[in-house]
């Protein structure tokens, strides 16, 4: 399949999921009180961070290594796909991480159930990102394309069936539907896989010993870099914002968030285009200007609608929202610096420098906490706002320095 045939499924898929997850957003900001969305916020905002822990890093280490993995098959450097010794000790130390969260999670049945279902609907969401990480790697993109697409699709579908035939819509009820729509995903996901997964083997010789300091590496990255996206609703409410409020705020997250994953792609492409090419020596062939045009326009092209159909939109569908329209629009302005830091990321990756974007994704981190911890109380939600903008500049700019610095040791440029 041609590469140009991949990336229009690929930006077909990613359509869908946009309307999936616009019409599942617009379902439960419909169903749900202002009151009730602003709790969703906060528990999807505090497991979203100890998604952190379920995932400990496999979902990017296994989209590195397999990546790479189809790369040595296209070089003729590797007999077939799957056959890494890397990417096999990935699958193993997923499995036994997974079994031990899905042992722990049982707990949850003696305190409250609600939780319980939260909990189990994030650990197979993990399950479902890392599936999905493996087949992008190995460029099937036809899986990976539809996985969230999928999953939205079939989320939105179980809620509104939950909606119809119960006469009304709980927390609960979301979490179970989302758990559903995952497993039922992550099943057509992995069944493709089972020709290339490894048997059971040991997990204490010296390449696994340092296949898990690789995974705390990714760790410390996901904690640098995931846990201000979400740590701001939780200090939100901590400083004492309303749940409406909150709600106000989680909804231009929302809608923030579904931009992202729109562009994602763009990020997934040049990923693999830049792995393949590191096994073969040819990385210099690969340039980010063409990509950073790519993905500067389509945020500038959701931003110009979102500024145009916002304030007509509102007020129709969700006149409890209408408030909220300059708190999307600012949020927005967020997306061009986060376009940018996705390709940024990629060449310090594909570089073996995971260690050098964890330490800039934490002196982020910490100037995001600090931040929001001196601004929420004077200014609320715009404090928030103004720290998430200069955060993602902040990773910008550091990135473009150690890229500029260094001229990427192993002959990428920038």
């Amino acid at each position: 399949m041609t590469l140009s045939i991949s990336f229009s499924r690929y930006f077909f898929a990613a359509l869908v999921n946009l309307l999936a997850s616009y019409g599942l957003m617009l379902f439960l900001l419909t169903v749900l009180a202002k009151a009730e969305y602003g709790q969703y916020g906060i528990y999807l905002s505090l497991f979203s961070i100890l998604l952190i822990l379920f995932n400990f890093g496999h979902k990017e280490v296994m989209f590195k290594y397999a990546s790479q993995s189809a790369g040595a098959v296209q070089a003729g450097k590797l007999r077939r796909q799957g056959g890494s010794d890397w990417l096999n000790t990935t699958w193993q130390s997923f499995f036994l991480w997974n079994l031990m969260w899905l042992v722990l999670v049982q707990v949850l049945l003696l305190v409250d159930m609600t939780w319980y279902w939260l909990a189990l609907m994030f650990l197979a969401n993990s399950w479902l990102v890392t599936a999905a990480a493996c087949h992008r790697g190995k460029a099937n993109y036809a899986f990976d394309a539809f996985a969230l697409s999928a999953q939205r699709s079939l989320w939105l579908v179980f809620c509104g069936l939950w909606f119809w035939f119960s006469d009304g819509l709980d927390l609960r009820a979301v979490f179970v539907s989302s758990l559903l729509a995952s497993l039922l995903c992550m099943v057509w996901l992995y069944l493709p896989l089972l020709a290339v997964l490894p048997g059971p083997r040991s997990l204490l010789t010296g390449q696994d010993k340092k296949h898990w300091r690789l995974l705390s590496n990714y760790l410390l990255i996901e904690v640098a870099s995931v846990f201000y996206l979400k740590a701001d609703v939780l200090l939100l409410r901590g400083f004492g914002q309303g749940l409406s409020t909150i709600a106000d705020y989680f909804f231009a997250i929302q809608l923030f968030e579904i931009a992202v994953l729109f562009i994602m792609p763009v990020g997934y492409f040049y990923f693999n285009r830049v792995s393949a090419h590191v096994v073969t020596g040819s990385v210099n062939s690969v340039g980010m200007k063409s990509y950073v045009a790519i993905i500067v326009g389509l945020v500038a092209l959701m931003q110009l609608v979102t500024f145009l159909l916002a304030p007509v939109i509102f007020p129709l569908l969700l006149p409890q929202y209408t408030d909220s329209i300059n708190t999307v629009l600012w949020v927005m302005f967020a997306l061009y610096p986060v376009a940018l830091n996705i390709l940024l990321s990629t060449r310090l990756i594909v570089a073996n420098k995971e260690v050098v974007w964890a330490k800039i994704c934490l002196i982020a981190l910490l100037v995001n906490l600090l931040g929001n911890c001196l601004l929420i109380p004077r200014l609320g939600i715009q404090g928030a706002i103004y720290i998430k903008l200069l955060t993602e500049l902040l990773i910008t700019c550091l990135a473009f320095w150690v890229l500029s610095r260094d001229k990427m040791e192993r002959g990428l440029q920038i």
